[in-house]
């Protein structure tokens, strides 16, 4: 069985208001979240660790989400 604290989380989100509130919401229901601004550098992040969820802003600069 998982816990939150289990799972692991990524957000790419360019709004740093935006991606600082979602980050908090999901760090305060128990879960680790990691946090990136950037397209191009949140698809080298999700190919270096491996996380249970991805939420991904689509308009992100250097490559979008949904790139």
């Amino acid at each position: 069985m998982l816990y939150a604290v289990d799972i692991h989380i990524f957000v790419a989100e360019d709004d740093e208001h935006i991606g600082n509130a979602i980050k908090a919401f999901l760090l305060d229901a128990g879960y680790s979240v990691e946090l990136c601004a950037n397209g191009q550098a949140a698809s080298e992040r999700l190919y270096e660790k491996k996380f249970h969820l991805a939420i991904l802003d689509i308009m992100l600069p250097g490559m979008d989400g949904q790139e």
